[in-house]
């Protein structure tokens, strides 16, 4: 993380939006949080490789590449690194358009492998039922 952050000090866009462990780095869950925006592809493509070379605590790691608004046409760049670098091994997994999680093993959390929670399937339960009464009630009820 330090090579990135030598790196990104060296960007054109650095005077204004400076890539720093403090702020583009962070946990949830035990589960590291890498904010990409700030670097240049191939930053991102060294970040990859170091995570390759040394698997995230918890499991995975979400990653922040953003939706490529300033990418242009070629649209979002750090994503097409990340599926080039990270594709072969784990599994990437959309979280929002600008969010993946690269999930390596599974000791990562439900919510970075996508699985609901006992809350979620209770509240999805209660309302196929209540979906269900509510139906009945409209053919058979009076």
């Amino acid at each position: 993380m330090a090579e990135a952050e030598a790196a990104g000090a060296s960007l054109p866009w650095a005077a204004e939006r400076r890539w720093r462990r403090e702020t583009h780095l962070g946990w949830r869950d035990g589960v590291l949080i890498l904010d990409l925006h700030d670097l240049d592809a191939r930053t991102t493509r060294a970040l990859a490789h170091a995570l390759l070379e040394t698997p995230p605590p918890g499991g995975g790691v979400v990653l922040v590449h953003g939706v490529g608004r300033r990418s242009g046409a070629r649209g979002p760049v750090l994503i097409h690194v990340l599926r080039e670098v990270l594709g072969g091994t784990g599994r990437l997994r959309t979280l929002s358009p600008g969010r993946t999680a690269w999930i390596v093993d599974d000791s990562a959390p439900g919510w970075l492998r996508g699985e609901w929670g006992c809350a979620t399937r209770a509240l999805f339960f209660l309302l196929a039922a209540l979906a269900a009464l509510g139906l009945w009630g409209a053919f058979w009820g009076r």
